[in-house]
């Protein structure tokens, strides 16, 4: 999950690269962890 809506539905992302890029899919995942703000953590029912 990457985010949610303004109804609370998460959003998913899926990130994609050239053919054995693997770690160039790796840095682009990284850098939109860094940027983005921390989830909300789940809770217990």
């Amino acid at each position: 999950c990457c985010g949610f809506t303004s109804n609370g539905l998460p959003v998913g992302l899926q990130i994609i690269g050239k053919r054995f890029d693997d770690a160039g899919v790796l840095r682009v995942g990284r850098a939109y962890e860094a940027a983005r703000p921390p989830l909300p953590q789940p809770v217990e029912p």
